[in-house]
């Protein structure tokens, strides 16, 4: 019988959780890449990071304009922390 040090065991239960928690979700993805669930999901995601997308489009077209509209005189960081009170 092989006698296996117990630094080598503890590195392989590492490698083994570390690889489960990146094969999981892919294998659950295929398995039920048909079900409705995993579809809407999905959708959801991509349209959410489509409106931050756009959200962060707009803030920084709004910072822009702001910060040459008024001439430089104010600071860049006054002007995005007023945004930011504005969209929130």
């Amino acid at each position: 019988m092989v006698v296996v040090e117990r630094w080598a065991r503890e590195l392989g239960k590492h490698f083994l959780a570390v690889t489960a928690s990146f094969m999981f979700p892919r294998l659950a993805f295929v398995t039920l890449k048909d079900n409705l669930m995993v579809l809407s999901l999905r959708a959801m995601l991509m349209q959410f990071m489509m409106l931050m997308l756009i959200a962060a489009f707009c803030f920084c077209g709004f910072l822009y304009a702001l910060w040459t509209c008024v001439g430089h005189s104010f600071p860049l960081d006054m002007i995005r922390s007023l945004l930011l009170l504005v969209f929130l």
